[in-house]
């Protein structure tokens, strides 16, 4: 424990290097995943230095996963806060593996360390993100958590240019809440508005308000703005023992997962956050999820992303993508789908953002 103390009391980033090297071993080797999560990047005292290699298939499942993969020789395996991978270190797969106990309380620490020492965020950054894309990242929660019973993961593409789609999701007053928006317009500007409003829905939350005055205070802190010139489409989503309770503020509609199938739940969309200065919206009350059921929210990029031919994605290819890739790993859900509309666009621009936020119960004892 002496050396996960010097971690986690290392003052800067040549000092975080050096501290988890001690740690690991000098045959060790550290490595950042990038934020399109398809290459590690080498973490070293000399960034401009530092190597990279793709995540295939196999390997990019295990951190999607949170297991340690062997591949020729090499072990891998993530360091992650929670659900949520921040490092991966590969050693020889002869050395003796870390313990669990050390991983587990390393992953929050170097997360932290991520935040404070901007090395550690530079390395995983491929190229040049946008300001409307930093604005939008430095708003939003971990991409995946456990929380209770519920295990959430979510993504965000592209990466580097967010044009105003968000995601939230918090534990609150003995309930699970997750939030997807998608800000009209691109770039700053939609930013802005979905920043507001996620703020806005946040400051209510914390104040003890339900869904339903959630999205009433986010819409009036928008027109209060904008005066109605820039608008917010929010979905609210918030989950616990009695059932599962939607706001739709003209939103793309949840889809449920139970046992193992996927529909489409009838949500009444009703006006998009901002539109106007005063709107009552209304919580729509859904059966209670059981263990290995789920909910997964989008932004309306997945079902209207077309292919190079022109031809639409659509909800049943989403619906069938869904239930195809529906785990107990809800980031690999999540991350699985999108992959599937990205090869469907092949290679072709992104034209508005691709979100997805999936909740998952877990179906272990208590939770576990």
């Amino acid at each position: 424990m002496a050396d996960l103390l010097t971690v986690a009391e290392a003052r800067d980033f040549d000092g975080v290097v050096r501290a988890l090297s001690d740690l690991f071993g000098d045959d060790a080797t550290l490595f950042a995943i990038d934020h399109a999560f398809d290459r590690l990047v080498e973490v070293c005292a000399d960034p401009s230095a530092s190597a990279s290699y793709p995540l295939d298939d196999d390997l990019r499942l295990a951190m999607l996963e949170n297991r340690p993969q062997v591949v020729d020789d090499v072990r891998w395996f993530p360091i992650s806060d929670r659900e949520q991978p921040v490092l991966v270190v590969r050693t020889d797969a002869s050395a003796p593996p870390p313990s669990e106990q050390l991983v587990t309380l390393l992953g929050p620490i170097a997360n932290g360390h991520r935040h404070r020492f901007e090395e550690l965020e530079r390395v995983r950054r491929r190229t040049e993100m946008s300001v409307a894309a930093e604005m939008q990242w430095a708003a939003l929660p971990n991409r995946a958590d456990l929380l209770g019973e519920y295990a959430i993961g979510s993504v965000l593409e592209p990466a580097y240019e967010v044009a105003g789609d968000a995601f939230d999701y918090a534990a609150s007053d003995g309930a699970v809440w997750a939030y997807s928006l998608d800000g009209m317009g691109h770039g700053v500007a939609a930013t802005m508005a979905s920043v507001l409003a996620l703020s806005a829905i946040r400051n209510a939350r914390r104040t003890g308000h339900g869904l339903d005055e959630q999205m009433n205070r986010a819409s009036a802190a928008l027109f209060a703005e904008f005066d109605g010139g820039c608008f917010v489409t929010a979905l609210g989503c918030r989950i616990d023992a009695d059932g599962v309770q939607f706001v739709n503020a003209g939103h793309e509609p949840a889809w449920r997962v139970t046992g193992g199938t996927v529909s489409r739940l009838d949500l009444h969309a009703e006006l998009p956050l901002g539109v106007v200065g005063d709107h009552a919206y209304e919580v729509q009350t859904r059966p209670t999820l059981g263990r290995g059921d789920g909910v997964a929210l989008f932004s309306d990029g997945p079902s209207n992303a077309r292919s190079p031919a022109g031809s639409l994605y659509g909800s049943d290819r989403l619906r069938d993508r869904i239930e195809a890739h529906w785990s107990e790993t809800p980031l690999r859900t999540a991350h699985d789908v999108i992959g599937d509309v990205l090869s469907y666009i092949d290679g072709g621009r992104v034209t508005d953002d691709i979100t997805a936020v999936v909740i998952h119960r877990r179906t272990g004892r208590g939770g576990a």
